[in-house]
């Protein structure tokens, strides 16, 4: 039985000297991302001078929004891209879910100006989007849409 207690304190520190030193740098890894995330949108927020009330991070992207001004800005977070959308000249904004069965096959946002030109804002794709997420993205979708037709409304 000794024996047995001997192993299992050895096997316990083995584990303690690898795991710990690994959480840590995930956590670490995790809030040096958050931090340049929130650099970033700093940054776009001082270049484009817009002041951002709503910002949600979905799987791969981040959305802000500037209500004031009327800009949506859609930053990548593999290379940190920013692309902005101007919610002045829109007419509509839908959710656009396309299914098989019941299956989710994509999800997004279809952005239709005045000339009837379509933007689009890919909240979900199979096979790409992380399906563990999927009924929080459906709920960060929806709310975007309630927040972008708000703002669209009046102009409408």
């Amino acid at each position: 039985m000794n024996q047995v207690l001997e192993n299992l304190f050895i096997v316990g520190c083995i584990l303690a000297i690898i795991l710990i030193p690994a959480c840590l740098a995930v956590i670490s890894s995790r809030k040096r991302k958050k931090q340049k995330i929130s650099r970033e949108l700093k940054a776009a927020e001082q270049a484009r001078d817009l002041s951002f009330h709503h910002v949600d991070e979905v799987d791969d992207f981040i959305l802000a929004l500037d209500p004031v001004r009327k800009k949506l800005i859609r930053m990548s977070h593999a290379d940190f891209a920013i692309g902005q959308f101007d919610l002045e000249g829109l007419d509509s904004c839908v959710l656009i879910e396309i299914k098989r069965g019941d299956t989710l096959q994509l999800l997004q946002l279809g952005l239709r100006d005045k000339d009837q030109k379509l933007s689009h804002i890919v909240f979900y794709k199979q096979y790409q989007g992380n399906d563990w997420h999927l009924k929080r993205t459906i709920r960060l979708a929806e709310k975007w849409k309630d927040l972008i037709q708000e703002i669209i409304r009046p102009a409408a």
